[in-house]
């Protein structure tokens, strides 16, 4: 992390360091701060001492704690990471900044710009994955996924500090990794964002289903026009799993329409739409932060309904009754 060594060190050093920060920021400046009170290395930017500030260190050490408990918390780990989607990436674009201080502003903001890129692709990738974890019924996994991810981020931070080649290879293998495997668990991560600011929609608000006005032009663009004397479309957000084409953790809206049900969701290029085909419920469960409907075919589609939109059961008699789903 010392802008005197080479190029291509550094940049490693700042890539894992900001990929740390993804997985657990406080964590990182817990590292940098004891590392820096006691000397163990010289290789910190002189910016970043100030990490070594008690105040600094009992905070991020209470924060630590605070995640490491959070963390394992069904429905308050979601809540969790939707608000750390932005302090996590601010935080690493910061920490680069500083630590490129001997460079010109706009050697520091691009630096900044890398880092915070790297810290988001991390911090999806782990709010993703812990979303999965939960849709698939394994919510004790995510204990040990928890503390997997902290030994991570030490491990990385460690790395930069102590052993920069080594460090920057680490990096750039983990970035690549979480490049390929990644956009899966990004889409689960925006369903965790949605369940959360759903939820609080629904506390604060009136939950039901919405109405063609209430939809993004994106989606009603793909609903049919009203007919005489057929109920208008009603709507609910959504997300889809493995739905043929879509992928996994598909987020959009389902839209019953007639005897119809379509699930609209926006693709690279365009808006798209799949009709649900005649389906039998296998079960509907209603959870924390959103709702399951598993249906049973072959392809084992899987709906997760977020919590501004109408109960559960209402939910699923409408669908039935839409889809003639027997």
């Amino acid at each position: 992390m010392m802008t005197s060594l080479p190029l291509a060190v550094l940049l490693g050093q700042l890539l894992g360091t900001a990929i740390a920060c993804g997985f657990n920021l406080y964590a990182v400046i817990l590292v940098i701060g004891v590392a820096a009170h006691y000397g163990w290395t010289t290789s910190i930017p002189y910016g970043l001492i100030g990490l070594q500030s008690p105040p600094i260190l009992l905070s991020a050490a209470a924060l630590y704690i605070m995640e490491f408990v959070i963390d394992k918390v069904p429905g308050f780990d979601a809540v969790w990471d939707a608000v750390h989607t932005i302090a996590r990436p601010v935080a690493a674009g910061l920490l680069a900044a500083v630590a490129l201080e001997a460079l010109p502003v706009a050697g520091q903001a691009a630096g900044g710009l890398v880092a915070a890129a790297a810290a988001l692709i991390a911090h999806l990738t782990k709010a993703g994955r812990r979303v999965s974890l939960h849709a698939a019924g394994r919510s004790r996994e995510t204990v040990r996924a928890s503390l997997l991810e902290d030994a991570i981020a030490i491990v990385l931070v460690a790395a930069a500090l102590f052993v920069p080649v080594a460090g920057a290879i680490l990096a750039a293998l983990l970035l690549l990794a979480l490049a390929v495997r990644g956009p899966s668990y990004w889409r689960a991560a925006v369903l965790g964002i949605r369940s959360v600011d759903a939820r609080l929609r629904g506390f604060f608000g009136t939950p039901g289903w919405r109405e063609r006005n209430d939809l993004p032009r994106h989606v009603a663009a793909l609903v049919e026009p009203d007919e005489l004397g057929i109920a208008p479309p009603r709507a609910l957000r959504a997300a889809a799993h493995r739905i043929p084409g879509a992928g996994s953790f598909r987020n959009g809206w389902l839209v019953v329409q007639r005897d119809r049900v379509g699930f609209i969701y926006r693709a690279p290029i365009r808006a798209r739409r799949y009709e649900l085909p005649v389906h039998t419920i296998g079960s509907a469960d209603s959870g924390l932060m959103m709702d399951t409907v598993r249906l049973e075919n072959g392809n084992g589609f899987t709906l997760f309904l977020l919590k501004d939109g109408p109960p559960l059961d209402l939910a699923v008699a409408e669908l039935k009754a839409a889809a003639t789903w027997i």
